[in-house]
């Protein structure tokens, strides 16, 4: 499994929405958050069908490949402009509130980053609008997509989207990527993401060409309980 990333970009879209949940309670529930009460079960957990979706959307579509890299510029001299998303606060001291303002600088002060980081596509831009979900619902501001690619033709076949559900299911491995991945082991059958051979008799989705593999776009840098679940997942 390919891991695509951008660091920069994403962390000065969600840093801001970062710092005001950590203010009062860190990945806590939201004010005023109902209780669910059509809940669906995975791996011992419920989780409601009207925020996450845990199977595939179908899709046909070409795949444009991994983005090309950002223009090169030189991190101590480049200040990256706010895009002036700033997050309504869930404190309910509005004053309080005024304390902790939008994140609306540059957040990367080394070049730790340098050459590795990408321009984003619909697939980048999809795990961002999966991460606000999250921080919408669950209180983490933290999404991941997994996208399925025939070898043979370069299409899109199917994708998953989801997001972090520590809090909400009491479970510390409950991360965007992890649950994505749990989702689309489940869903397909097998557990090797890197080769997916239509002739595998566990394989429970179609897929036209012989091969396909899965990509995974992450909202933010991944952790460390990611990043080794992506090496047994290939």
């Amino acid at each position: 499994m390919r891991i695509i990333k951008r660091a920069g970009l994403t962390r000065v879209l969600l840093a801001s929405a970062a710092v005001l949940f950590s203010a009062s309670i860190i990945c806590g529930n939201l004010p005023g958050q109902a209780a669910t009460t059509k809940t669906k079960p995975f791996f011992g957990d419920q989780y409601n069908p009207e925020n996450t979706i845990m199977t595939a959307t179908s899709c046909d579509e070409k795949y444009e490949g991994v983005p090309q890299p950002l223009t090169k510029k030189d991190p101590l001299q480049y200040v990256q402009p706010w895009n002036g998303y700033c997050p309504p606060s869930n404190l309910k001291d509005a004053e309080l509130a005024k304390c902790l303002p939008c994140q609306t600088y540059n957040i990367k002060t080394s070049g730790i980053y340098r050459g590795i980081e990408v321009q984003g596509n619909k697939w980048m831009l999809m795990s961002c609008e999966e991460a606000k979900r999250g921080a919408e619902t669950s209180g983490c501001p933290f999404g991941a997509v997994i996208v399925q690619i025939d070898d043979e033709t370069g299409n899109v076949i199917r994708y998953w989207k989801n997001h972090n559900h520590v809090t909400e299911w009491i479970d510390p491995t409950a991360h965007a990527e992890v649950t994505a991945i749990r989702a689309v082991c489940k869903e397909l059958g097998v557990f090797n993401l890197g080769k997916i051979d239509k002739a595998d008799p566990s394989l429970k989705l179609p897929q036209t060409g012989k091969t396909s593999h899965c990509e995974i776009y992450s909202s933010a840098e991944p952790c460390q309980c990611a990043m080794p679940l992506f090496a047994v997942a290939n």
